[in-house]
């Protein structure tokens, strides 16, 4: 049956579907909805990162440092989650005091690295924002404005007085 034709024998009542059927189908196309938009923007998604990294090719060192140091920072939470097992399940279950003061003093090592690498991240990723960030205005700008939107000009045009 064609759905406008369900459709209209729904209207004058001579189909019978139970409200449950529909809310399930309903239900369906939600689960449904996010993975195909997903699959729609995955080329927007990558789009956007080749436009990135063409803006940031001049700043590839920072960028490049920027992407090992994020990588670097994941790696260092899970050995510290790590370490917190480690550490209960060893010296502590142990009542082992040595153990858990070397075992302290490796948290505390790992902690330290940890706040050094999310310190130069942060400060990486702070400093390409703001050296990328005029190239990008730039563009948007002689995008909306056109390619001479960007030559200083005197505001009263050239029926300015000579200086």
């Amino acid at each position: 049956m064609a759905g406008q034709e369900v459709f209209l024998r729904l209207r004058q009542g001579e189909l019978d579907i139970e409200s449950a059927a529909v809310t399930e189908h309903h239900d369906e196309k939600r689960k449904l909805a996010p993975r195909v938009a997903h699959r729609q923007n995955a080329g927007a998604e990558a789009g956007r990162i080749r436009r990135a990294a063409t803006y940031t090719r001049p700043y590839a060192a920072r960028r490049n440092w920027l992407f090992f140091l994020t990588f670097a920072r994941g790696l260092q939470l899970r050995a510290l989650a790590w370490m917190i097992g480690r550490t209960i399940n060893g010296p502590i279950a142990a009542h082992d005091l040595p153990g858990i003061f070397v075992h302290t003093a490796v948290y505390l090592a790992l902690v330290l690295l940890m706040v050094t690498t999310s310190h130069f991240r942060q400060r990486f990723a702070l400093e390409l924002g703001e050296a990328v960030a005029p190239r990008l205005t730039g563009r948007a700008f002689r995008i909306r404005y056109g390619q001479g939107a960007l030559k200083t000009e005197p505001p009263c045009g050239s029926h300015c007085p000579a200086s």
